[in-house]
């Protein structure tokens, strides 16, 4: 049968993180250091946040980083601006529509998205 490490809060070693949570308004990842005394946390929520799982008492070394080269930045192809994009009324987006043959869409992007495919 095989036997489980039974781990104890002790208050006076260092706490480390062991999964990433928010408190006091920072954001505390594996590995860092949780001074849990000076953060006026209580001994007791301490314990139920080491009992949680969410510390350790020793720290968790990190692996080495890789250097990755910086990949091409991505150029967005310019967007076709025309007329239908200076109609903010939808009744009149569906008039124009009515004019090319386009069908009805429910949203003004959708209409103009429309008119455009029938008007070519």
């Amino acid at each position: 049968m095989a036997r489980l490490a039974v781990l104890e809060f002790d208050p006076k070693k260092v706490t480390y993180v062991k999964r990433a949570f928010i408190a006091g308004g920072r954001r505390y990842v594996p590995g860092m250091e949780f001074p849990w005394g000076k953060l006026a946390v209580s001994q007791r929520k301490a314990k139920a946040m080491f009992e949680a799982g969410l510390l350790r008492h020793a720290a968790v070394v990190q692996p080495m980083a890789v250097a990755v080269e910086p990949a091409e930045p991505v150029v967005a192809e310019p967007v076709a601006t025309d007329y239908l994009d200076g109609i903010d009324d939808l009744m009149e987006l569906r008039k124009i529509a009515d004019e090319v043959g386009a069908p009805y869409k429910r949203s003004k992007d959708e209409q103009r998205e429309a008119i455009r495919s029938a008007s070519q």
